[in-house]
């Protein structure tokens, strides 16, 4: 295949006709960066009646949670912009509806009656110029999925968490939803069960947890221990962020609350490590060269998910030799961050260490594994 010198706004005709399939393929590929987070602008509860006042406070309430969401830290409540748009949350507000239920809640007249599920959705828009006025972080779709190896201990009973059936699972993945996080649960075959024990979560040995964790191609875990205690429940967690380990030992009257705190954590320190801050209107430029592409497929996958990258504002592809690409990257925020998003995906793997050209360009070397 032929190397073109020239930006592909203007390439020539043989690659202009590669860049046409290389859409066409990239239309119904998959990326392989973490897992794409639908809804985040949606929130939604259950209410006891549907007046405006109801709505109005539920819309205070929702938009400060999709703020959090969004922001990746629950810190930018705080922020003078971000209290004064809760304020007049209601501006926000693109859509409202109203479903049905199968749920009674108490009224103000202390009687049950049939609850209704409002579902708010906010603008994207209005929020992303919210927090790059204020100078706030910003996550994008894109997030690391989450492994929860998770024991519920009742006596002499330990039951492993596996999914939303037990009470325990669903209120994880109801908090992880609330901050924007995919979680997913082991399978808890005789493969994992050989890997790794209650006992070495209950003791948090890291390196069980990380090596029982590979079978999912993961790097982002919580592992935990919950008791009921007369107060409600003990946690003690081990939370994993790609060679991160923080340990948590909480105690909170409820599964909601508990659950909560440990997500809330996690969240925080997985967007410290993603969340792109605004710049000062400076980008950083970088020079990202793959090599070993081999399909139009591995080329289109490749696009797409350099496209959706929140920290990318400008890519354009400027070098093919054979199975090698180079592109041309103007970023925001850190290389740090680009690099830590890039190893998000499990095709790619780091070659020679980055460095700065005299130029100020930072250049990226990587090898693509399909």
């Amino acid at each position: 295949m032929p190397s073109p010198s020239r930006p592909r706004s203007r390439p020539a005709s043989a690659w202009w006709r590669v860049l046409v399939l290389l859409v066409l393929v990239a239309a119904t590929a998959r990326t392989a960066v973490a897992v794409e987070v639908e809804g985040l602008t949606e929130f939604s509860s259950l209410v006891a009646s549907r007046s405006d006042d109801d709505r109005a406070r539920l819309a205070r309430r929702g938009l400060a949670e999709v703020i959090v969401r969004l922001a990746g830290s629950s810190s930018v409540l705080s922020e003078p912009a971000v209290m004064n748009a809760l304020d007049r949350a209601e501006s926000y507000l693109v859509r409202s509806r109203y479903e049905s239920t199968e749920f009674t809640l108490e009224g103000d007249d202390g009687q049950e009656r049939p609850a209704d599920r409002l579902i708010l959705s906010f603008s994207q828009a209005g929020i992303d110029r919210l927090l790059t006025d204020a100078g706030l972080p910003h996550w994008g779709k894109d997030r690391p999925e989450v492994l929860a190896w998770v024991v519920m201990n009742e006596g002499a009973e330990e039951q492993w968490v596996t999914g939303t059936d037990h009470q325990l699972g669903a209120w994880l993945d109801a908090q992880a939803k609330r901050r924007g996080l995919p979680l997913r649960f082991p399978l808890q075959d005789l493969t994992d069960q050989m890997a790794l024990s209650a006992g070495a979560v209950r003791q948090m040995e890291v390196a069980s947890i990380e090596s029982a964790s590979r079978r999912y191609g993961v790097d982002h875990v919580i592992a935990g221990i919950v008791t009921p205690t007369a107060a409600g429940f003990r946690g003690r967690w081990l939370v994993l962020i790609r060679g991160e380990a923080v340990k948590l030992d909480e105690q909170a009257a409820s599964l909601d609350t508990l659950t909560a705190n440990v997500l809330g954590a996690a969240a925080d320190r997985m967007a410290a490590r993603y969340a792109v801050r605004p710049s000062d209107g400076s980008l950083t430029r970088v020079r990202l060269s793959i090599e070993n592409l081999q399909t139009l497929g591995d080329y289109a996958r490749l696009d797409a998910a350099l496209a959706k990258m929140a920290p990318v504002k400008k890519s354009m592809l400027s070098e093919v030799r054979g199975g090698t690409v180079v592109y041309q990257l103007e970023i925001e925020g850190s290389t740090r961050q680009l690099i830590d998003l890039l190893a998000l995906n499990r095709n790619l793997h780091a070659g020679l260490d980055p460095e700065q050209d005299s130029a100020s360009v930072w250049r990226l070397h990587y090898r693509y594994t399909p």
